[in-house]
């Protein structure tokens, strides 16, 4: 992989997976002490793993072959090239002369292809699969003591999209450990909403407690009567609780200024 040869693909990349086409590139791992990779150019194309969740890159064992699969699955179109001609490294510039001759064999997508393809797609699901195991496992390694809003919305930010593409691809054993993973997300966000919630609801409850021993302007009551409503609404879920009930009636039990000038106006119309 070669910084010239990336340098001037990366637009063409770009533009491809904003379309919503996928890209995936395999390279090998050293051979003699040799990197098969500039490392400018792979910092160029692990940026790019991380900001398109339809690019994929994989160092797979030492190899030396060159392909090119190009795949419509929805027009059931594939096209297979193999041959000494590496998109990677070697780029020729329009109206260049006396370079290196070399090219790729266009052949038929056959049982034998097939299967190679799909041995290359299993090595790619295992490696995206343990990343984003690992990286679920580190992140609820590291969950705060009290979980608040940006840990929520880190759970949340765990879609596992590079991994949807592999689903259904009769790779052996991969359909389970997605569900699994899947499932286990889930069910950490369920536990963790909760907490949040709970921890939520208790600070509203001191503060009602607080208030009920009081007269307080009627703006006050409004403002704690906006928080209970904004957290319902975010936790929808939980808005039947009998915790939620009760605290919604103790809140409209406060007295407020209001309250009694309202009072004293009704004894004053009915002294005149």
């Amino acid at each position: 992989i070669k910084r010239n040869a990336i340098n001037r693909r990366l637009p063409f990349f770009e533009k491809y997976l904003q379309k919503g086409g996928r890209i995936f590139i395999a390279y090998s791992l050293p051979e003699n002490d040799t990197e098969m990779a500039d490392e400018n150019a792979l910092n160029k194309l692990l940026e790019l793993e991380k900001r398109h969740q339809n690019f994929y890159i994989h160092q797979l064992p030492s190899f030396h072959y060159k392909r090119v699969w190009i795949r419509d699955d929805k027009k059931e179109e594939h096209l297979y090239y193999t041959g000494s001609y590496n998109i990677l490294s070697f780029f020729v510039k329009q109206g260049l002369q006396n370079v290196r001759q070399e090219e790729m064999t266009k052949l038929l997508w056959d049982e034998e292809n097939e299967n190679e393809y799909k041995e290359v797609l299993t090595q790619f699901a295992a490696k995206y699969m343990e990343q984003a195991t690992l990286e679920f496992e580190q992140l609820i390694t590291s969950a705060p003591e009290n979980i608040d809003k940006e840990f929520l919305k880190k759970i949340k930010s765990l879609t596992n999209n590079k991994l949807k593409f592999f689903v259904n691809e009769n790779i052996e054993g991969f359909d389970d450990e997605y569900t699994a993973l899947q499932d286990k997300k889930e069910e950490k966000l369920k536990l963790y909403k909760r907490l949040y919630f709970d921890r939520e609801i208790d600070n509203i409850e001191r503060e009602v407690k607080t208030l009920q021993s009081q007269t307080v302007s009627f703006d006050r009551k409004k403002g704690v009567q906006a928080k209970l409503n904004a957290l319902l609404n975010e936790f929808s879920e939980y808005k039947d609780l009998e915790k939620v009930h009760e605290l919604s009636q103790s809140l409209q039990e406060i007295k407020t200024l209001s309250d009694y000038k309202g009072f004293n106006n009704k004894k004053n119309k009915k002294k005149k």
